[in-house]
């Protein structure tokens, strides 16, 4: 049976409660029970830095749930990064900078949340233009890969907040882990 961890790095903000992103927890965890063991990290109820070593190392998969807040991570979460993965665990010294991570058996998954309305990264002229939500979370992506996990297709839902449409991107959110994450798994 695969094992998965979830990290929902959203933080309580007036503007964003967390609410969302919870949810989108939510829905991951009953959807991979039945196929998988899943534990969870909130990251804005503290945790032990030991204990969530010993979760990645435990994990096959990990998904990172959060809401992108300036174009990156929470800043709880970057510091989650920071505090948790430690040298001589995660990663070590290599000939080539950035080849040096112990978790090439792990896979990760981001599932953001935005604020941003889908169509922002289209037009011309426009903020995003040229620009994918991957390319504005490079920073999250490298930090996985550098510890050597390797990257699955990443989720994002948007305009949460002026118009979260909830229902809908947990039906999306389901349709991208059964399609990425749970067809991989055997029964």
């Amino acid at each position: 049976m695969q094992k998965v961890l979830i990290i929902n790095g959203a933080e309580e903000r007036a503007i964003a409660p967390g609410r969302f992103n919870e949810s989108m927890l939510a829905v991951a965890q009953a959807l991979l029970l039945p196929k998988a063991e899943v534990k969870i990290t909130r990251v804005k109820d503290h945790y032990q830095v030991a204990e969530e070593q010993n979760k990645i190392l435990w994990a096959d998969t990990i998904i990172f749930q959060f809401p992108v807040y300036w174009f990156s991570v929470p800043s709880s979460l970057k510091k989650y990064f920071d505090e948790v993965y430690a040298h001589g665990l995660f990663f070590g010294n290599a000939k080539r900078y950035g080849e040096g991570g112990f978790l090439t058996d792990k896979r990760y998954l981001l599932s953001t949340t935005w604020n941003a309305p889908a169509e922002a990264f289209s037009y011309i002229n426009g903020l995003f233009e040229h620009t994918t939500p991957d390319d504005l979370l490079a920073s999250v992506h490298f930090t996985q890969q550098y510890v050597g996990m390797k990257k699955l297709p990443s989720f994002a839902a948007f305009n949460i907040v002026a118009q979260p449409s909830v229902e809908y991107w947990q039906e999306c959110w389901q349709s991208h882990l059964k399609m990425h994450l749970l067809n991989n798994y055997e029964d």
